[in-house]
């Protein structure tokens, strides 16, 4: 099955200001059995960590895909990307992210179909780079053709002049003048290494979280014939 991001449903909100608990609210609730991703680039007071769920009656809970990279040891900032798979009936177009520590910084809500409903992440991998006007992401190599590839980089450089450079990535959002943060996607063709990269004119130091999950499998096309008993006539 081929993946796609479903018309409309891109949430977005930047933050300039540091909040415990903020609500991203997509368009319309997700479709059941699709699958939705958080990517959210931020800055803190301390070192943070999140919760995620959506405002459904019994709230479904985002997995991360692995442990939230940070700028360095003096620049406060990092990136994570959580995601719920195989949309339960009931969920809704709200996600509410809570942390322990207060964040300020972007945050983008997405929702596509044709992802595997089960185990669907392929794998994630984290990078960091110091000053640098050239922000290069770290390579995840994928094994299964069609997969959805999402990255999320957070920056410390001059912020209004931080683009991506790398096609065919998509942004999911136009970046923001006062954050230093971005978004994107790109769904393969064929499996294989995935990268991509941006610019910044003042030299800052960045964190990328790039993150990789398969298509759903395609039901096969022809039926597989029974096989059955041939009597032959006397």
């Amino acid at each position: 099955m081929t993946i796609a991001l479903v018309s409309g449903q891109i949430a977005h909100v930047s933050d300039a200001s540091a909040v415990a608990t903020r609500n991203v609210v997509l368009t319309n609730n997700p479709t059941p059995g699709n699958f939705v991703v958080v990517i959210g680039a931020f800055g803190y007071a301390s070192s943070p960590t999140f919760t995620v769920k959506d405002s459904a009656a019994t709230p479904n809970t985002y997995t991360a895909t692995t442990s939230t990279p940070f700028l360095n040891s003096t620049t406060t900032g990092g990136v994570g990307v959580w995601y719920l798979p195989n949309v339960p009936s009931g969920a809704t177009k709200t996600i509410t992210i809570a942390n322990n520590n207060n964040t300020a910084g972007d945050w983008t809500v997405a929702e596509f179909s044709g992802v595997a409903t089960s185990t669907p992440l392929e794998t994630a991998i984290t990078g960091t780079q110091t000053s640098t006007t050239t922000i290069n992401t770290p390579s995840v190599t994928t094994t299964n053709a069609g997969d959805l590839v999402v990255g999320g980089t957070a920056t410390a450089g001059d912020v209004s002049a931080v683009v991506t450079t790398t096609t065919p990535w998509i942004s999911f959002y136009t970046f923001p003048s006062t954050q230093g943060e971005g978004a994107e996607y790109v769904i393969q063709t064929s499996a294989g290494a995935a990268t991509t990269g941006y610019t910044q004119s003042t030299a800052g130091a960045s964190a990328t979280l790039m993150a990789a999950f398969k298509a759903a499998a395609s039901a096969n096309a022809f039926p597989t014939p029974s096989i059955g008993a041939i009597m032959i006539g006397a």
